[in-house]
């Protein structure tokens, strides 16, 4: 695992708590184990590079390396988490749906959602969010929701909704697509 002539290794290379993760990836390939990848942090770096090592055995006592600079996947993965977290800890219900669907079936509800509601989120995804108004279709906003879903356009309406249990709760509803992935 020497990386120069001056004596350095890949270990060198490595954050601490990522060189136990090289370990035991080694200590696999010593027992036999035909390959291993392992993704980790490269130390004294400002940017937090990560890389995914791929090891492979050629021989009994040989592997070949690639290594694979995977930050920007990582970067992108910490930031899905953290705003997941953020749609998780509001107090206003979330909901996603996924509208190349026929039936715009929601994908996603956030706990907000399912507190308000009294519907859990087993109960709601791959449903309309149709559900909540039941039968109370005669309401102008639900107009105004259909016209703009047609023109893929922002919306903002004030509608009658139920909850699980049957009572009236009114909502302001703001609807955004998206139009990429």
């Amino acid at each position: 695992l020497d990386t120069d002539s001056a004596g350095g290794t890949l270990m060198d290379l490595l954050e601490n708590e990522h060189r136990a993760r090289m370990r035991d990836a080694c200590l696999n390939l010593q027992l036999g184990e035909a390959s291993e990848t392992v993704e980790c942090r490269l130390r004294g770096r400002a940017d937090e590079t990560w890389v995914e090592l791929g090891f492979v055995r050629a021989r009994s006592d040989t592997w070949y390396m690639v290594a694979r600079d995977i930050s920007r996947q990582m970067r992108a993965e910490a930031e899905a988490r953290l705003l997941q977290r953020a749609v998780e800890a509001v107090e206003n219900g979330v909901v996603i749906t996924d509208a190349r669907a026929p039936e715009m079936p929601l994908v996603y509800v956030n706990p907000a959602f399912t507190r308000i509601t009294g519907f859990a989120a087993s109960e709601s995804l791959g449903r309309n969010v149709r559900f909540l108004y039941r039968d109370d279709v005669e309401q102008a906003g639900l107009l105004e929701l259909e016209r703009a879903q047609r023109a893929e356009q922002p919306a903002s309406v004030v509608l009658r909704n139920y909850r699980r249990d049957g009572s009236l709760f009114w909502s302001r509803l703001r609807m955004a697509p998206v139009h990429d992935a």
